[in-house]
């Protein structure tokens, strides 16, 4: 039987998915990354079946750099256990007949343990786990992810009066926002690397970082933040209408894909494009919020060939130009600004 600690902190990991609500994306994210150490697993994932395909739309631990990953249904652990509604324990990943070798060595998974995703009579998907050790998983590790099994099908289930698609589009969705999400911009990252691999034909990636927004948050609240980033979401579509993928990967941290890209240096100009769309700040029940994005960025294959050096790159500028705003505004402008309003509104609650 699983221990009284475990079974605590199921009950929390319970408690704080009902708190999430009808956000599909989040309970995914937050039910994978809490398995980790309830487990001690190296990984977790929950893949949905989308057509013939199992695609990862939740991962933590060594699965995460996979996030978006397609295995063959009729070819994989994970498909097996949608086919058959069916537990599943795999000792040894290298010699099991089932499993995807090639995606298991390049996660570098040894054992597994996956568990149905049933909504009403359809399985939809797997949750699982995974280790670097062989024979990781025991019985008392199914008990414990069959509960929480049952709470990531429950949230589908409160989705049930939508279709299908409605369904896998609640997974792929930043809810705030409405924009892709981070297991999107991987998927299809992914797919236009494989494409252009052989060909090396350029397409470019965004990396691009909200300014101010921990500002925002603690001087005006919450929900000041939460309208800053709809805000940014929305100049940055308007900005770039004809990306192939503009994502919200979490936080204050967005993703942009351009395909088809002819020069080198085409990233630069489509920056200072979308910089101009922050110049105006956003008027907020009466105060300015300052909106501006720090931007990196980088070009398959002229930075990077592996997929990983690309994304590495394009972070990489970002932070080097956040570091170089903060070394030119030693003394903030907006902090200042913000100062000022912050007086302003004291002083007229003292003569009020």
């Amino acid at each position: 039987m699983p221990t009284q600690v475990q079974l605590f902190e199921v009950i929390a990991i319970q408690r704080d998915v009902s708190k999430v609500g009808m956000d599909l994306s989040s309970v995914m994210n937050l039910v994978v990354k809490r398995l980790l150490n309830l487990l001690k697993a190296d990984g977790a994932v929950i893949e949905l079946r989308e057509g013939n395909l199992m695609v990862y739309r939740a991962a933590s631990g060594i699965a995460a750099s996979h996030l978006g990953m397609h295995l063959e249904v009729d070819a994989s652990l994970s498909g097996h256990c949608v086919t058959t509604a069916k537990a599943l324990f795999c000792n040894d990943a290298t010699n099991h007949p089932l499993v995807d070798k090639k995606a298991s060595k390049a996660i570098g998974i040894a054992s597994m343990l996956v568990v149905p995703l049933i909504h009403e009579t359809k399985t939809v998907g797997v949750l699982k786990v995974m280790s670097t050790q062989l024979a990781a998983f025991k019985k008392t590790d199914l008990v414990l992810l069959n509960l929480l099994s049952e709470q990531v099908a429950a949230a589908i289930y409160f989705c049930e009066q939508l279709s299908a698609d409605k369904l896998l589009q609640l997974a792929r969705r930043d809810e705030m926002t409405g924009l892709a999400n981070r297991s999107v911009f991987m998927e299809q990252l992914r797919a236009l690397f494989s494409i252009n691999h052989d060909s090396q034909t350029r397409f470019g990636i965004l990396i691009i970082d909200m300014d101010n927004l921990k500002l925002v948050n603690d001087s005006y609240g919450h929900r000041a933040g939460d309208e800053l980033i709809t805000e940014f979401a929305t100049r940055l579509t308007h900005a770039l209408p004809y990306a192939d993928c503009i994502a919200r990967l979490g936080g204050d941290e967005f993703g942009v894909i351009l395909n088809n890209l002819l020069a080198q240096d085409a990233l630069e100009p489509l920056q200072r494009q979308i910089r101009e769309h922050f110049y105006d700040d956003l008027p907020f029940e009466g105060n300015l919020l300052p909106l501006d994005a720090s931007i990196g960025g980088a070009i398959f294959p002229d930075d990077g060939r592996l997929l990983s050096v690309l994304i590495e790159r394009a972070d990489q500028r970002m932070y080097e130009r956040k570091r170089a705003k903060k070394e030119v505004r030693s003394n903030d402008m907006v902090e200042n600004r913000f100062a000022h309003q912050m007086t302003s509104v004291r002083s007229e609650r003292k003569l009020n």
